[in-house]
């Protein structure tokens, strides 16, 4: 596949573009453990209610859990979760979806 050139989802109503916004939600979720540097475009995943359905979350697309809009990925330390962020779960408000490492079967990142 493809490498994708990294971008991050307009919030709207915001001044923050971009870089300065994804460096805003990184700084909000790093109490969470350590943030690799790889940036994450999409994961598969097992669903968090039906654990035989693979379901798949990408930035710029409506996350498959809750139905908000995802505007990034972080993959934590190797011991901890993946964060998922939209508007509602770690972007404007609240904590973001949380994803067992366990759970993870396939990681797509930006390019470098």
């Amino acid at each position: 596949m493809i490498p994708k050139q990294f971008f991050i989802p307009e919030l709207e109503g915001a001044q923050q573009k971009g870089e300065d916004l994804y460096q805003s939600i990184q700084k909000f979720v790093a109490r969470w453990g350590p943030i690799e540097k790889r940036r994450i475009h999409s994961m598969m995943f097992w669903d968090r209610v039906n654990k035989k359905k693979p379901v798949k979350a990408a930035v710029g697309r409506p996350d498959p859990c809750e139905g908000g809009l995802v505007f990034a990925i972080f993959e934590l330390g190797e011991s901890y979760p993946y964060l998922i962020c939209t508007t509602s779960r770690g972007v404007r408000r609240g904590d973001p979806l949380v994803i067992s490492r366990v759970d993870v079967t396939e990681v797509e990142y930006f390019e470098a």
